[in-house]
């Protein structure tokens, strides 16, 4: 009689935010000039990006989906001669370190099966198994996504030459490797759009299928 283990499957899900559930982003605004409480609809705003940032899809930058995004907020594009605002973002990747970490293992056995060397005997049945969870250690190298953004009053700066901030914001998360920073990067600009001129500190969880139905993202 010969006995054989039937496959199985090792499903894992990470305890960290960056893994299953989407990308923890810790976001912080703080309004600068506490007299600027509101951004009027209809407001010209003028986007400049530190770094530009093309994205996965061919001759897309993201510039064109912040202002499509604005634009669904209300606001209206203007040029650096007439805009009420200057908004400048900046988009970095910073190498961070090597994360201990628990992962969570599960194994599912879909059984075995008692074979005779007996043509005329039944065929082999299959006997289910219990799943066999377990935990162990996993370490990784952590990459840490960063936007920065500050809104300028245009009008005082074509005036006197000086970049009068009044509001200042930025986000941070936590990426596996480099290659998930534009992805990242994408998902954490409309979130920072929302903070825009509001005192803000909180941490949120983004994920790509929510921030798709949103407006020009």
């Amino acid at each position: 009689m010969k006995r054989f283990v039937a496959p199985f499957v090792i499903s894992a899900c990470f305890s960290l935010a960056t893994g299953c559930s989407g990308h923890l982003v810790h976001l912080k605004g703080e309004r600068l000039e506490p007299a600027v409480t509101h951004i009027p609809k209809g407001s010209r705003v003028f986007v400049v990006e530190k770094n530009q940032l093309i994205l996965p899809e061919k001759g897309v930058y993201l510039k064109s989906r912040v202002l499509n995004y604005l634009e669904s907020q209300g606001f209206s594009s203007g040029d650096h001669r007439t805009a009420d605002y200057y908004l400048v973002l900046g988009y970095s990747l910073h190498e961070g370190r090597d994360v201990r970490e628990k992962v969570q293992v599960v194994i599912n056995f879909s059984g075995y099966a008692d074979v005779s060397g007996n043509p005329a005997s039944p065929p082999p049945t299959v006997q289910p198994v219990n799943p066999s969870p377990f935990s162990m250690n996993n370490v990784r190298s952590m990459y840490e996504t960063r936007v920065s953004a500050k809104l300028i009053d245009g009008r005082a700066y074509r005036e006197t030459g000086i970049m009068k901030t009044l509001w200042s914001g930025k986000a941070w998360a936590s990426v596996n490797y480099p290659g998930k920073y534009d992805e990242a990067v994408t998902l954490m600009v409309p979130v920072v759009l929302d903070m825009l001129n509001d005192n803000v500190e909180k941490e949120t969880i983004v994920r790509e299928r929510l921030i798709k139905k949103g407006a020009g993202f």
